[in-house]
């Protein structure tokens, strides 16, 4: 039409794709807010899982292979954030939300979903790992084996290489690789970074059979 001024094609697949970017977050933060009104709602006569704490100097990453947990502080790390995180292992797969506050001084997580409601309550700092679980969690996925995981993902590569012991770090492309010789431990793709976090993570743990995929906004 006359008068009108046409987009470049460029910048019309800039704004279609913010556009769609904009969606899934909304879509995300949603589907947040819709589990926590349900765990409120409808989950709090669910007895509490018995706390758990523990003097936390190494974090067992896989028999012979830590991380050396002390000397991690203070934190890279600020913010609040949600995950939606998809765990898949032997035929089954498990999904939920998990909420995180995070200061180079603590770290706090807190996951649930629609079906059993709280899954875990964690809370790390320079002192102590406090946590809970719910026994609808299952053993692959306990809090502990949550922190060592996101480490190993959120870490800065001269940190992680800094504190890992037992076992080599490679980066390459977006691509994490933990390893002992030939053998891989983990193994992390991540992409579309954002701030301190990337928008798409997918680990894969060959040793113990499961994949976590985990999309991530920021809170503001």
């Amino acid at each position: 039409m006359l008068g009108m001024k046409i987009m470049p094609s460029s910048k019309r697949a800039n704004t279609f794709s913010t556009l769609l970017q904009r969606v899934f977050n909304m879509r995300l933060i949603s589907a947040f807010f819709l589990s926590f009104l349900i765990l409120v709602s409808g989950c709090t006569s669910l007895p509490k899982a018995p706390q758990n704490t523990q003097k936390l100097d190494r974090l067992y990453i896989e028999e012979d292979i830590f991380l050396e947990t002390p000397s991690l502080f203070p934190l890279p790390f600020q913010g609040v954030f949600l995950q939606n995180l998809t765990a898949r292992f032997q035929a089954r797969s498990h999904s939920f939300s998990i909420h995180l506050a995070l200061s180079p001084q603590n770290f706090k997580a807190v996951a649930f979903n629609d079906i059993a409601g709280q899954l875990y309550d964690l809370n790390w700092n320079s002192n102590a790992l406090t946590w809970s679980a719910s026994n609808y969690l299952p053993k692959q996925l306990k809090p502990e084996k949550i922190l060592s995981d996101f480490l190993l993902v959120a870490l800065p590569l001269d940190t992680l290489k800094k504190h890992l012991h037992g076992a080599i770090v490679s980066e390459k492309n977006g691509l994490r690789v933990i390893s002992i010789g030939n053998k891989t431990i983990r193994e992390i793709r991540r992409t579309e970074p954002s701030g301190l976090f990337w928008k798409h993570i997918v680990l894969k743990n060959t040793k113990r059979g499961y994949e976590l995929t985990i999309q991530t906004v920021e809170l503001p």
